[in-house]
């Protein structure tokens, strides 16, 4: 029987990093995909850590179109925009903002990120993102 190789490195990313304030490069965009109940679509945002010693690891963070998801997306963008308030993206004379996330690609932020358990398995969840300084 053949032998398979794993690296630690490999076997280190399923385990959730610690919780902590990260900065973080927004590294791909994708894909979407329907929610589980079919009522909204989620598109899969994946962050990298940029520093100190979880450099490199990957951590996802889902944007969902739900109205109730409004202020966490806008607080994304805002902070990936280097605003300090999620009203800083409001244009003079609309009344909503349209967003592409495609745009966020690239950008840096810093986020707040908890340990969390979701069916089961422990993950990382981002409580909050703020503007890198």
């Amino acid at each position: 029987m053949g032998i398979i190789n794993i690296p630690r490195t490999e076997i280190e990313k399923s385990k959730p990093i610690d919780a902590g304030d990260y900065l973080f490069n927004i590294t791909r965009i994708g894909p979407e995909k329907a929610s589980k109940d079919g009522q909204s679509i989620n598109q899969r945002i994946t962050l990298t850590v940029a520093d100190g010693s979880f450099q490199g690891r990957e951590i996802t963070h889902n944007v969902n179109n739900k109205p109730g998801a409004a202020f966490f997306n806008a607080n994304l963008f805002a902070s990936a925009s280097g605003f300090k308030d999620n009203s800083d993206l409001l244009v003079a004379g609309e009344d909503d903002v349209n967003l592409s996330l495609e745009a966020l690609e690239g950008k840096q932020v810093g986020a707040t990120i908890l340990e969390d358990v979701y069916e089961g398995k422990p993950q990382n969840k981002v409580k909050i993102f703020y503007p890198v300084d």
